[in-house]
């Protein structure tokens, strides 16, 4: 779950189409999503953003590219 505090920003999930967030929205990403982008939406705005995290102690909150992907490096 997170919440824009400051401009905006761009976000995608696998599966799912590119959003927008502005200051002032929340937004959620399921806990099986894969997170494939988190962008400044302005070239020259700041953009400031507040994550939450709610997980599991003993499993680990992100994982290299090539096990997701099925690809090796």
């Amino acid at each position: 779950m997170g919440y824009v505090m400051e401009g905006a920003i761009r976000m995608r999930v696998k599966g799912e189409a590119e959003a927008t967030y502005r200051a002032g929205q929340t937004f959620y990403e399921a806990p099986d999503g894969v997170h494939e982008l988190s962008a400044n939406a302005s070239a020259h705005a700041p953009a400031k953003f507040l994550a939450i995290f709610v997980c599991d102690r003993d499993t680990p909150r992100t994982v290299p590219v090539s096990a997701v992907s099925g690809r090796g490096s």
